[in-house]
């Protein structure tokens, strides 16, 4: 008697669409984009090119938290059904930045896993995967994806190859802010040297009120 075939489970990545994903978001990247243009058109990039349930990409704020930027299909999680399921979720984004590698939770899962402040759990039905944005050794936020249905351990693996890339321009979005911040920093200090030099090198009171009126 033959037996039934089975069939393979469908792989979350579309290979044709990751070169095109890649160049895309290299050239995002080159653009003077505002964060939340630039996370938006991020996301939504790789949800286009990516068979994912929904996705968000997190920052870490100064006292260690993880602030939402954007993120897409969010409700499909339904963290808000269960009394915990957003603070659980919290602390899974806690688990996830101290590991260099992307983090696999299953869904309802969470019993092994552990952070500072409380429980980890994942109290959704679907699979999170979620990787780290690492700038100068230093875990400054998180790209997360969740998966439904659930595929298997070499497609997993995988997925976390492809986040671990795409975190990788997330780093560089935020190292770009952070140069073009110096810069205007420096430009700003060298307008206010300039300033001061204009009143201290004048003797001409009315000179000097006349500059600090115009500034």
């Amino acid at each position: 008697m033959p037996e039934p075939l089975t069939q393979e489970p469908e792989s979350p990545l579309r290979s044709e669409a990751l070169p095109r994903l890649l160049e895309e978001i290299g050239r995002l990247l080159e653009t003077p984009a505002a964060p939340a243009i630039f996370y938006a058109e991020f996301l939504q990039r790789v949800m286009s090119a990516v068979q994912v349930a929904g996705g968000a990409i997190w920052t870490r704020s100064a006292d260690g938290h993880f602030d939402l930027e954007h993120a897409i299909n969010w409700r499909a999680l339904r963290l808000e059904a269960a009394a915990d399921g957003i603070t659980c979720h919290g602390q899974i984004l806690q688990v996830a930045s101290q590991r260099e590698r992307a983090l696999w939770v299953p869904p309802h899962s969470g019993s092994k896993i552990v952070g500072d402040n409380g429980h980890a759990a994942n109290r959704s039905d679907h699979g999170l995967l979620l990787a780290p944005v690492i700038v100068e050794k230093q875990v400054i936020g998180l790209l997360e994806v969740w998966l439904h249905p659930i595929p298997d351990a070499p497609q997993r693996r995988d997925m976390a190859r492809l986040l671990t890339e795409l975190s990788g321009f997330l780093a560089a979005y935020h190292h770009k802010r952070q140069c073009q911040s110096l810069v205007n920093q420096q430009h700003l200090w060298l307008q206010l040297d300039t300033f001061v030099r204009q009143i201290h090198g004048s003797l001409d009171p009315q000179m000097v009120a006349q500059w600090i009126a115009q500034e």
